[in-house]
């Protein structure tokens, strides 16, 4: 399948290559959606830099986008970084993007470093309260 995935503390790296399927995508988002670790999701980096081609339809995009609609309900919180710097992927990117459904900030950037660079300056605007030290009375 050209989709690995990898789990880190708050988030995944998805890594697709090769030619890519609506399955193998669909397969992937509902494979993160269905573990256990996803209401705690807090970043994707989807690495398309690999990608050679894709066999995606506007319908199947249109499934992806309601899937991870749905998905939304249960963890909106989550930071999709898209990395790519070749032109096959970007019609997929494009066309998610025309579809206007994607319930998660979105962001392109050509290298992985960029994208994480992001997610760290994100990270603690979208849960500012993460870093708060509670404050308690005393009797």
């Amino acid at each position: 399948m050209p989709c690995e995935i990898s789990w880190e503390p708050l988030g995944v790296y998805r890594r697709l290559y090769g030619i890519v399927s609506f399955k193998e995508i669909k397969d992937s988002i509902e494979e993160v959606g269905a573990d256990p670790r996803f209401d705690e999701l807090r970043y994707s980096i989807n690495d398309c830099s690999g990608i050679r081609g894709n066999e995606v339809s506007y319908a199947d995009l249109e499934y992806i986008a309601a899937v991870m609609y749905g998905q939304a309900k249960s963890n909106s919180r989550i930071l999709i970084a898209i990395v790519m710097t070749d032109e096959t992927a970007q019609p997929l990117i494009e066309r998610l993007r025309w579809l206007n459904v994607s319930p998660y900030a979105m962001q392109v950037f050509p290298t992985v470093v960029e994208a994480r660079n992001w997610i760290e300056r994100e990270l603690p605007i979208q849960d500012p309260l993460k870093d708060a030290t509670p404050r308690t009375r005393t009797a």
